[in-house]
């Protein structure tokens, strides 16, 4: 029975694979020509995606160069350590991968352990953007254990692939006009943005025939698409000019207690930017961690995880954003130079127009209020500039006529896109930072003569004072003036752009010589520099869409020289709350100091007065040599005191040193004996002294002072600050330059 039993299940074992088999006949006879002819194509490429692998050959990104070809950004390759889990075949490797890269590499273990023994793919990056040093290392422990395990082929589990690194070597420097690129190498601000497609390149590649593990095998299959690098972008930023730049705006930020600090430098004649900058800024180096102090202090305090990184992210977006061309301000007082252009442009009157201020003007039923409430009386058409006062531009507004004034804020570029080749421009919009021309009232003519009711950016208002300054051209601003190959050689390059002609040349000089005054005698005389004629205009407007009341903005527009305008500068100080919060005392100074170095370096020429002459430094004397008493009768006689230091009979050195250029009555300190340590004084505070008292303290504590700001003839002067701190210890003879400025802080 039983083998009758299994005689049965036999026979059916055989039929049940005799119809597997004859079912997959039909089925291969039915489907083959289906994947032949039909879906043989898209198989066939699914077999070569699997054999073959491709390798990218990162292109390095363009250099990008100042105006004199210094880098400001440049790329390197690097290299990311990859890893495949799938082919570890012992824990003994994998333990010893982890123990040994988390220590060479400063990997964090816990997360390197995840990876090793937990995931089950042929690709993980373990650290990206290696450098050399670290390659080579790696690569050292690759080969060892190579050979050291048989079963553990580090080869086939660790390799390299090709990255690059972008290096930002002035660290924050001209950080909110170079942008950052994202983890991904794209530009997401800046240069680095607007100029992606020049500056990216196009990656290459490398195919080659992988086994099933994905790993390289010997084949002759092998195709390399070399990698084209970008190109480099030179920019017109000039790095001595922004360093200028952003230190005066640092100390201005911190002096004014501000929330922000805006400065753009402009050659007037083509447009090109020469320095820009947005405080607080960031190191594009580190984009992603939170530049600013106050801002890292804040988010400490945030200890829900989510307001922590909404606040963070937009911290973030707030240091990234460049502010000099994504701002929109109330531009104040400064805008009263377009008023005044335009008026003498149109006609409307002249030089000999006078008006007398009562300390208001009464327009439409609402009173406007001088910044003097007793009135400023008859002034002239030169001394309302100089006076900045609010009912005589009113006044001159109305002569102007609404048609007219319109006409030429269009004309100014004021209701459009400067066009400058940066990213995130501030778009101008109608009916919202300023009004159209159909709701263009006598109330709106009246505010705008003054520079309220409507809001700027930074970009156009300095390019409509350029325009003023440099006979009446509109220009185009830019930041590129050419693009090169790796040679140096140039691709495309920039031509300034005229978009119009807003005003005659000759409105242009008659506009130039009132602003001259503003500087010399007005409200901008913090803005005056010794041999240079300033041309400039000073500004505190309210913030009238501000979540609190009492937040101003204080401004300052100037160029130089005033005959012969090649600079501009301005300066836009955003909620200040130091001691002072007007433009003639917040914002003057710092352009001043930023104008007086940009021209020095450039070249420019400065034209003394007689009275600017007799205030120069001198020459100091070849003192060595000499017997200590003719050296010091020779020292006299060209006004210098002499401080010997030993006791011997002849000069063996002095300090300042022979032909350098000090302060007239300065001191020059000479050594007698070469064992003589050189004399040390301690630098007194000069803050808060006048003119008089900073030369006494300072050459009776042995020092040189070099005196910078308004004429320091006039009284009401004081200084402000110093290029060598107080308490420091410097070698007796050395020059501390000390800045001046006048205490009257108009609110204009």
């Amino acid at each position: 029975m039983a083998a009758k039993t299994d005689f049965i299940l036999r026979k059916r074992a055989k039929v049940m694979v005799a119809l597997l088999c004859a079912g997959l006949a039909v089925v291969n006879i039915y489907s083959l020509p289906k994947i032949v002819f039909a879906k043989g194509e898209e198989y066939r490429e699914a077999a070569r995606m699997i054999q073959l692998g491709t390798t990218t050959l990162p292109a390095l990104r363009g250099t990008i160069y100042d105006a004199n070809m210094t880098v400001l950004a440049s790329s390197s390759y690097a290299w990311n350590l990859c890893i495949s889990p799938n082919v570890i075949k012992t824990d003994e490797t994998r333990e010893d991968i982890v123990n040994t890269l988390s220590g060479m590499l400063s990997i964090d273990k816990d997360k390197l352990h995840d990876i090793v023994y937990d995931k089950d793919d042929a690709y993980e990056v373990i650290k990206r953007k290696m450098t050399a040093e670290e390659k080579n290392e790696v690569a050292d422990y690759i080969a060892a254990k190579g050979e050291q395990y048989k079963h553990g082929d580090y080869t086939g589990i660790l390799y390299f692939e090709t990255s690059s690194n972008r290096y930002y070597p002035g660290g924050s420097l001209a950080s909110c006009v170079l942008g950052y690129i994202d983890s991904d190498g794209i530009g997401r601000s800046g240069l680095e943005a607007s100029y992606e497609e020049e500056l990216s390149g196009t990656d290459g590649r490398i195919i080659s025939a992988k086994n099933g593990v994905q790993g390289n095998v010997e084949s002759d299959y092998e195709s390399i698409i070399k990698a084209e690098d970008g190109v480099g972008v030179v920019s017109t930023i000039h790095s001595s000019i922004q360093y200028y730049l952003e230190k005066a705006m640092e100390q201005g930020t911190a002096d004014a207690k501000a929330a922000g600090v805006y400065g753009i430098v402009q050659d007037v004649n083509t447009g090109a930017i020469l320095a820009m900058a947005s405080m607080p800024d960031f190191d594009p180096n580190n984009a992603y961690t939170v530049a600013d102090a106050k801002t890292q202090k804040s988010l400490k305090k945030i200890k829900d995880n989510d307001k922590y990184n909404n606040a963070r992210l937009d911290a973030l977006y707030t240091q990234w954003r460049n502010d000099a061309v994504s701002y929109c301000y109330e531009p104040g007082s400064v805008f009263k130079s377009c008023t005044l252009a335009t008026g003498l442009d149109v006609d409307a009157f002249d030089e000999s127009e006078s008006y007398c201020c009562v300390g208001f003007y009464n327009i439409a039923g609402n009173r406007i209020g001088c910044v003097n409430t007793y009135g400023h009386g008859t002034q002239s058409l030169e001394q309302g500039l100089m006076n900045s006062c609010n009912p005589f531009f009113i006044h001159l507004g109305q002569k102007i006529g609404r048609e007219d004034y319109y006409k030429y804020f269009k004309a100014f570029g004021f209701t459009e896109k400067t066009g400058i080749d940066l990213p995130a421009e501030y778009v101008p919009a109608a009916g919202i930072n300023y009004h159209t021309e159909d709701d263009f009232s006598v109330a709106n003519l009246a505010s705008y003569s003054f520079g309220q009711t409507f809001k700027v950016s930074p970009i156009q208002m300095i390019t409509g004072i350029s325009a003023i300054a440099n006979g009446g051209h509109l220009m185009k601003p830019y930041v590129v003036s050419a693009t090169v190959d790796s040679e140096g050689n140039i691709l495309s390059a920039t031509e300034p752009v005229e978009k119009r002609q807003v005003i005659s040349e000759s409105t242009s000089r008659r506009v130039r010589k009132m602003m001259e005054q503003v500087v010399e005698n007005g409200t901008g005389k913090n803005a005056y520099i010794a041999g240079y004629h300033v041309a400039g205009k000073t500004a505190t407007s309210q913030k009238l869409d501000a979540k609190q009341d009492n937040l101003y903005l204080a401004s300052f527009a100037c160029y130089a020289p005033a005959d012969d305008p090649k600079v501009a500068v301005l300066v836009v100080v955003d909620e200040p709350k130091g001691e002072y919060h007007g433009g003639s005392m917040v914002a003057a100074p710092i352009a001043r100091e930023v104008m007086e170095q940009t021209l020095a370096y450039l070249n420019v020429e400065p034209d003394y007065s007689d009275e600017e002459l007799a205030g120069l430094s001198s020459t100091a004397p070849d003192l060595t040599g000499r017997t200590v008493s003719n050296a010091k009768q020779m020292a006299a006689n060209q006004g210098f005191v002499v401080r010997v230091v030993g006791d011997g009979d002849k000069v063996i050195s002095q300090m300042p040193s022979a032909l350098t250029s000090i302060p007239v009555n300065g001191v020059i300190v000479i050594y007698t004996e070469e064992t003589t340590d050189k004399e040390t004084v301690e630098v007194p505070d000069f803050r808060g002294k006048t003119v008089s008292e900073v030369n006494n303290v300072g050459v009776n504590a042995g020092l040189n002072i070099e005196f910078s700001g308004p004429s320091l003839l006039e009284g009401g002067t004081v200084a402000y600050k110093q290029s060598i701190s107080s308490g420091t210890k410097v070698e007796a003879g050395s020059t501390v330059t000390v800045y001046f400025h006048s205490t009257s802080d108009t609110e204009d």
